[in-house]
């Protein structure tokens, strides 16, 4: 990874959150952003991370709330990423988990069916694989 790919890469994160937060959606220009941010270092490993990664943030999918932009988001992480994407994607499930059980227990919600945007946690985790790479 590049420097200006990985800088390019945090700031698409950084505006898909933005929108995932403001309207729980993800839109397609994100992960077209992404694709061309990816295109930039492309290889046979990072389009078999994406598709790894896709497929089983797809398969997850079915079984609970999480969108299809979150699908395809994890999709774009695993080919911009390659391996990589796999430690940061499960820093920022986990710290979304520890947030929303948190916002719960304050809001005294329950959890099932509590709506938080994931992408923001997504960014998160790959955030800290960024600065780690970066020394």
């Amino acid at each position: 990874m590049t420097v200006i790919q990985g800088a390019l890469f945090a700031a698409v994160l950084a505006y898909a959150s933005v929108i995932d937060i403001r309207t729980r959606t993800v839109p397609n220009r994100i992960h077209a952003l992404l694709l061309l941010t990816g295109l930039l270092t492309v290889s046979l490993s990072s389009v078999l991370w994406a598709l790894t990664l896709f497929s089983v943030f797809f398969i997850v999918a079915l079984a609970t709330d999480i969108g299809g932009g979150d699908v395809k988001l994890a999709g774009m992480c695993g080919f911009v990423l390659g391996k990589a994407a796999v430690p940061s994607l499960l820093a920022g499930l986990t710290a979304f988990v520890v947030f929303t059980v948190m916002y719960c227990i304050l809001r005294r919600k329950p959890i099932k069916g509590a709506s938080l945007p994931l992408v923001p946690f997504i960014a998160f985790g790959c955030l800290l694989f960024l600065m780690n790479w970066s020394g």
